[in-house]
């Protein structure tokens, strides 16, 4: 899943004289939001890309060390994630979701790191509203699950997620990943979301079966942030396979899951207070 505002060809390509992608601009920290949707084969074959809707927000002076904008930064989040959330058009409000949010990645690995360290923040409350130990008019309904990789576990993550989604029948998965992006610009200052899912290990040259609506028949939404980039894209150079990352990968990573988190628990828990929902969470 790389971050679409790298792709130059996107504004070039134009189909039935509809623009493929839109972008909105705002001056807080020169952000730039890019909306895509791949919705014909001729444009997924063009783009060699899924279909589905596509959100990169990039803010080019986000400084996450700092953390000040904070507050910025997570409710444009909030409103991309409501934004793609509404494309899949369900019958009830987006509070009275059930949701099931997973962590991807391996938390032994700093940059692989950001979806467990998102898990650890998600208010999950599935458990206590089935026995009415908390009441459903004051929260959300979410579950979570960090189910580490494919070469510890033994088992596809596909499998673990479809074993779950077969068993609690959420109505909609939302993946957490780290990210790759071809562009050094990029890095600690994106975050993307789509609905089209994505392929855990790809970026390592490890391809799994894809986490996608096609394949769990749940909707799904992937959310993820580039923190690493592979020394081929600065080179040029195909013959080796190292990647960079961020000089403070650690704090980046933190921060990173911060916002996510608390961007879907503002969205989950909508009835809760930004206060009640750090306290909540707070480890």
């Amino acid at each position: 899943m790389n971050i679409y505002c790298e792709f130059e060809k996107l504004s070039e390509f134009k189909q039935n004289n509809e623009k493929l992608l839109t972008k909105k601009h705002n001056k807080k920290l020169n952000t730039t939001i890019t909306h895509v949707n791949i919705s014909t084969q001729t444009q997924k074959k063009y783009l060699k890309k899924d279909k589905g809707f596509y959100t990169t927000i990039y803010c080019k002076e986000y400084d996450y060390l700092t953390n000040q904008d904070f507050n910025y930064i997570s409710k444009v989040l909030k409103e991309e994630i409501l934004f793609l959330i509404d494309k899949f058009k369900f019958k009830k409000p987006t509070n009275k979701l059930k949701y099931f949010v997973v962590g991807l990645g391996n938390k032994q690995i700093t940059a692989d790191s950001l979806g467990c360290k998102v898990i650890d923040k998600i208010l999950c409350t599935t458990k206590d509203i089935e026995n009415n130990n908390i009441s459903s008019e004051y929260f959300g309904n979410a579950f979570s699950l960090a189910p580490s990789i494919a070469s510890k576990t033994g088992i596809y993550t596909f499998n673990i997620i479809k074993s779950v989604c077969n068993e609690l029948k959420p109505d909609i998965v939302i993946l957490i990943d780290s990210l790759s992006c071809k562009n050094i610009t990029y890095l600690g200052k994106t975050f993307q979301i789509n609905t089209c899912g994505l392929t855990p290990g790809c970026e390592v040259y490890n391809k799994q079966p894809k986490i996608s609506y096609k394949n769990l028949k749940t909707p799904v939404l992937a959310i993820g942030c580039p923190v690493v980039i592979n020394l081929s894209n600065i080179t040029n150079s195909h013959k080796i396979n190292p990647v960079l990352t961020l000089k403070d990968i650690d704090i980046a990573i933190e921060k990173y899951a911060e916002v996510i988190a608390f961007s879907l628990n503002s969205i989950i828990h909508s009835n809760l207070s930004k206060n009640e929902i750090i306290f909540l969470t707070k480890k």
